[in-house]
């Protein structure tokens, strides 16, 4: 398995993740890098067959739809209660960045209803979380020893939250924050912004880290 990692430097360093096996690969939003992902695909023969949303804010799904016309009956998973959202450019925050784009409804949406649950694509199987909080439908995926956990937890401090980030559950954050350093030994983890790929160990290691400042966990 391969991973491959795509950044927009323009839009909030925003990441889409390749995860490719045998030619077949699946995307972990789409970071707003519709070309670079489609040239890159297309020059490896690398057929993307399914999308994974972390969550509706539009520089998680810009490109989509480029990406969809290219790469036919694509999948595309996202939680139920983010569904509605990327067909609002004021919901997906894209408005109010004066740069509005909304997904189109023809695509294949496969809304994420139960709180976990294994998703069987052809690179095998993805493990997907409902765990709201920094958006009401922020879902997490874990393939393999890979966990992808959208604007929840960064290596250098917390994702996005409370006054920052309208309609963020605080308390569904702080209890999303507590299950990564609870499930993620062993696992590297992907953020959707800044530093791409990083251990649990090494923010619980960092003493000053905003998971301690906001005492979501105790140094010990």
């Amino acid at each position: 398995m391969e991973l491959k990692v795509f950044t927009n430097k323009l839009i909030n360093e925003a990441h889409a993740y390749l995860i490719i096996k045998n030619n077949k690969a699946v995307l972990i939003d789409t970071g707003c890098s519709s070309e670079e992902i489609i040239e890159y695909s297309l020059n490896n023969n690398i057929q993307i067959t399914d999308v994974f949303l972390s969550h509706s804010h539009f520089d998680h799904l810009l490109g989509l739809n480029e990406i969809a016309k290219i790469f036919k009956d694509l999948k595309i998973y996202i939680g139920q209660a983010d569904f509605k959202n990327v067909f609002s450019a004021k919901r997906n925050f894209s408005l109010s960045k004066k740069n509005p784009y909304v997904l189109e409804k023809s695509l294949n949406f496969i809304p994420l209803k139960n709180k976990q649950e294994i998703v069987s694509t052809l690179i095998g199987n993805v493990n997907y979380y409902l765990m709201g909080g920094h958006s009401k439908g922020t879902a997490f995926f874990k393939i393999e020893e890979l966990l992808f956990v959208g604007d929840t937890l960064f290596l250098e401090t917390l994702g996005f939250h409370n006054k920052r980030m309208p309609g963020c559950n605080i308390r569904k954050f702080n209890k999303s924050l507590i299950w990564i350093v609870n499930n993620s030994f062993g696992l590297t983890i992907y953020a959707g912004h800044r530093k791409a790929g990083f251990k649990i160990e090494d923010v619980l290691n960092n003493k000053d880290h905003q998971i301690y400042k906001e005492n979501i966990i105790k140094i010990k």
